[in-house]
């Protein structure tokens, strides 16, 4: 009987050749390639989005605080208008570029300020049960001509003005919002020096720099951060006419002092910037605003 043997030359024959291999491995590379370039652009995409949003809601909360304070505040000053609100750090203390006092010109077009009179109380300025906090008489030549030789006894209808509390001033406090080192930082500047109704306390506290390692004596609380990587802070007065129209008062080319007697509301403009894979995001938001308080 005949033996039949396996047929071993299909065997011989099989497998990838040398050049089979480069191939399919060039083309592995370039598939790899093409995967990780695609994925690294969607990371990149996801962050791009991810710094968008970000700066978005930041720069929309920081309007939000601003736009507060500005429908809170008493007026729209051109600095700290009294001798008694001293600031012992100033512009001198804040950034190298700036000299003198506070202006809201600020000594160039990117160092100016916004500076709002705001009402002191004796709780969280946003509580129901706050009340505002009331001077003595003697304060008269700081505070204006006012009738301040009643004491600060509450008001009392059927005796005014006799004890009436509203003929005592109130007393004021000062925000002041600049720019350093990209933050846009909220500083408060209140009266050390007034000798404030029995058993009213103040609420708010005067601000300095955080980065001074041996703050003044005056100082209660740091400066508040309200936003990060600014490159725009702009404030813009108007006024409004009979016909209820905005008026641009070209308020930084006035020299007028009173130039603010007769704002009604402001423009402010705030931009965020961050530089994220090597592109810039930014987000520019603007809100009007007028005041509440007269």
């Amino acid at each position: 009987m005949q033996r039949t043997l396996p047929d071993t030359s299909h065997n011989k024959e099989s497998g990838f050749t040398l050049v089979e291999l480069l191939i399919a491995i060039i083309l592995s590379g370039v598939v790899v390639t093409i995967f990780i370039a695609a994925l690294l652009t969607m990371v990149s995409t996801a962050v791009l989005q991810k710094t968008q949003l970000e700066l978005s809601q930041r720069n929309q909360i920081a309007l939000d605080v601003i736009e507060r304070d500005i429908r809170l505040a008493l007026a729209f000053e051109t600095t700290l208008p009294y001798a008694t609100f001293d600031d012992a750090y100033g512009p001198d203390g804040t950034d190298e570029g700036w000299t003198g006092s506070w202006s809201y010109k600020g000594s160039d077009s990117d160092h100016r300020v916004l500076v709002l009179a705001e009402r002191a109380t004796r709780t969280h300025p946003l509580a129901a049960s706050r009340d505002p906090v009331y001077v003595r008489g003697s304060l008269d030549s700081v505070y204006a001509a006012q009738d301040l030789n009643l004491n600060c006894t509450i008001y009392n209808a059927t005796t005014s003005p006799t004890g009436a509390l509203t003929y005592n001033p109130k007393l004021p406090y000062y925000l002041v919002y600049f720019v350093r080192d990209g933050n846009l930082y909220r500083r408060t500047v209140t009266d050390t020096t007034t000798t404030l109704c029995a058993g009213q306390q103040q609420y708010q506290k005067q601000s300095c720099p955080s980065v001074d390692s041996s703050p003044a004596t005056t100082c209660a609380a740091n400066d508040e951060v309200i936003a990060y990587n600014v490159a725009e802070f702009t404030v813009d007065y108007f006024s409004l006419d009979d016909s209820a129209t905005p008026t641009d008062i070209s308020a930084y080319t006035s020299t007028s002092p009173t130039i603010f007697n007769d704002i009604s509301n402001v423009v402010v403009t705030l931009r965020l910037q961050k530089t994220v894979s090597g592109k810039d995001r930014s987000s520019t938001l603007s809100v009007r605003v007028s005041r509440v308080n007269q």
